[in-house]
């Protein structure tokens, strides 16, 4: 059954307070296909996180790792799923504003953040609007999240805030970087 990502960053949102709040469960992790959420006690000195981050274009292969104590990441992606038609190759991003699958220059997004669904809303976002407008609105809506970027050019790009991209996205092979409001 595949629910999309919206549902499962839902899912994952409600399992999450599930087990913090009726659990008291202090530490964790919540992964629901890449889109994921951890937590930790911050009254002790638990160890963060470590997610490898996967390169698209080369499978099995680590682009980097991203270290997160408390957030969330979700990946929205026109790789995995899709399929030739009489028109072309057609995938399951489908813009708004045509009703058909996007088409932009990036086919691949990561958000981090603290709330999941907003991750999985802004990474598909991303996907459809593509890198230099997409980016735009995130800038110009909120300073909460980060993204990496993978374009059909297979350029690796990241926004965000410039320390964090040393201290929380660590070894990254980036093409390009723009350090935003974030």
């Amino acid at each position: 059954m595949d629910l999309g990502g919206i549902v499962k960053s839902w899912a994952v949102h409600r399992l999450v307070s599930h087990f913090q709040l009726k659990l008291k469960v202090n530490r964790g992790i919540i992964n629901a296909g890449g889109d994921l959420t951890v937590w930790n006690d911050s009254t002790t000195n638990d160890l963060p996180w470590i997610i490898g981050i996967e390169n698209p274009w080369q499978e099995n292969d680590e682009l980097g790792q991203l270290v997160i104590a408390n957030g969330s990441v979700a990946t929205s992606s026109k790789l995995g799923r899709h399929w030739e038609t009489e028109r072309g190759d057609m995938h399951h991003i489908i813009d708004p504003r045509t009703m058909e699958p996007s088409v932009s220059d990036v086919v691949q997004c990561t958000v981090t953040g603290q709330n999941i669904m907003d991750c999985e809303i802004w990474a598909k976002v991303i996907c459809i609007m593509g890198s230099k407008d997409g980016i735009q609105l995130l800038h110009d809506t909120t300073d909460k999240y980060e993204a990496l970027l993978f374009t059909s050019e297979q350029e690796t790009h990241f926004y965000g805030k410039e320390a964090s991209l040393h201290t929380q996205w660590l070894d990254m092979k980036l093409d390009h970087y723009h350090f935003g409001g974030v």
